[in-house]
């Protein structure tokens, strides 16, 4: 639970300094964006700050997993990231490729503090179209391929397993700029 504080925490303060920094520079944009994503620990929701120059996107936020991929488990909240680049335009549509991390934490229910969390990373790269409804609001999809790397702590044998493997990406978002 300390760590969702964290996130939270991090996630307001980063949030409060970009909107200073873009106070300053006008050709940087903020918004807000929530996907819905498909990827290799299930399907997944997350919120994240967007910050945008000209062709180029950054987004980070929290992610929580909406499938039952590790129940009985507790804490499944994670980190979303990425880099997204505008390669072409066609009137209200652009096409844009994208660079996608994301990892997640797992606790087992019922077990003490004590218990490490068992954490994937993924790493993919996709690609998109993203459609400006009206001013200020826009829709997208995007789908991609990648890898993931697994820490497991096995409580029975008290030892970390790894594992690793390819891992797919299929997302639809909604963005909304301030």
């Amino acid at each position: 639970m300390r760590f969702i504080h964290c996130q939270l925490f991090f996630f307001l303060l980063i949030s409060n300094d970009i909107q200073a920094h873009i106070a300053r520079d006008s050709s940087i944009s903020v918004g807000m964006e929530t996907a819905l994503f498909l990827s290799y620990t299930g399907f997944n929701q997350s919120l994240v700050i967007l910050i945008k120059s000209e062709k180029n996107s950054f987004y980070l936020g929290p992610k929580i997993s909406l499938s039952n991929y590790y129940m009985p488990l507790s804490s499944i909240w994670g980190i979303n990231m990425g880099i997204r680049h505008d390669f072409a335009q066609a009137g209200t549509l652009k096409a844009f490729f994208n660079i996608d991390y994301q990892n997640s934490l797992f606790r087992p229910n019922g077990f003490s503090e004590k218990i490490k969390y068992n954490i994937i990373h993924e790493f993919n790269a996709s690609y998109g179209l993203h459609y400006n409804l009206f001013k200020g609001l826009s829709i997208g999809n995007s789908i991609g391929f990648g890898r993931y790397l697994e820490f497991y702590h096995d409580i029975i044998e008290n030892r970390k397993n790894i594992y690793q493997g390819y891992s797919g990406l299929l997302k639809i978002h909604m963005n909304y700029d301030f």
